[in-house]
């Protein structure tokens, strides 16, 4: 389960009652830092001493930043991240590509910026022995000032071709939104090693507890059932309704 800084004494409830709750990931926010979270993994460690961690990058650093200063800044909060799941012997930190607030006519220069410091990144995680990994993002509307990166399958193309150590979180909310391709999750398995898990109507990121949206989770699940590798499946909701996700679930498993 994913969960930020007002859901925590909710997350240990919900880890006393549901054993099957085997990897905690902890969102940050604008204002919030490690400190603020030590006592829940204290308690959650008490509680499931195999349980694991990661973490969520704050949602809006940019890799595609054009002001030198501002992405300077990104940066660092970025390697801040870093050690800080290492204190906590978190598996992987999260991050999106970014932001295109110049349009599309650079995507492909912008990208090449966002790969080159996740690359650098993925070398500094190496030595904590935390993976980096990249989510997809739904695309921004038509009429928008700006436009994201990692919204379409190229973006990806050009993160494997870059390197093999970066690897990717693919979340079926965003994918139900904006499809990368096909059967993404399914075709590039071998790049993925985490989930997010949320439903939604395919028009708005809803993040509704699975079952809720137009997702076809039986499909899903049956597909996923059948590979023969471990990944993270990290629910990515209210926490209140988690409990609802995993009920759903649990006929699936």
């Amino acid at each position: 389960m994913s969960l930020d800084i007002s859901e925590l004494n909710k997350g240990i409830s919900l880890l006393f009652n549901n054993p099957e709750i085997q990897h905690i990931q902890i969102h940050y926010g604008p204002n919030t830092k490690l400190n603020d979270y030590k006592w829940f993994v204290e308690k959650a460690n008490i509680i499931n001493p195999n349980i694991s961690f990661s973490i969520h990058a704050y949602n809006e650093i940019n890799f595609a930043e054009k002001n030198e200063a501002v992405f300077n800044t990104w940066s660092d909060i970025s390697y801040k991240t870093l050690e800080d799941a290492n204190i906590i012997n978190a598996e992987f930190v999260n991050f999106h590509f970014g932001i295109l607030c110049d349009g599309e006519k650079n995507r492909g220069e912008n990208r090449k910026k966002a790969i080159s410091e996740f690359i650098s990144l993925q070398k500094y995680a190496e030595a904590y022995k935390l993976e980096i990994h990249i989510e997809n993002i739904y695309s921004a509307p038509s009429e928008s000032d700006y436009h994201y990166l990692g919204d379409r399958i190229e973006d990806f193309n050009d993160l494997y071709h870059h390197s093999d150590k970066i690897y990717i979180c693919y979340d079926f909310g965003h994918g139900n939104i904006t499809p990368l391709e096909e059967n993404f999750y399914i075709k590039h398995i071998t790049k993925i090693k985490s989930f997010h898990v949320h439903d939604n109507n395919s028009i708005n990121d809803l993040h509704q507890p699975v079952g809720a949206g137009d997702i076809n989770w039986m499909a899903v699940l049956y597909q996923l059932k059948k590979i023969s590798k471990q990944y993270y499946f990290i629910l990515e909701h209210n926490v209140d309704q988690y409990v609802y996700s995993i009920k759903y679930l649990k006929e699936f498993i």
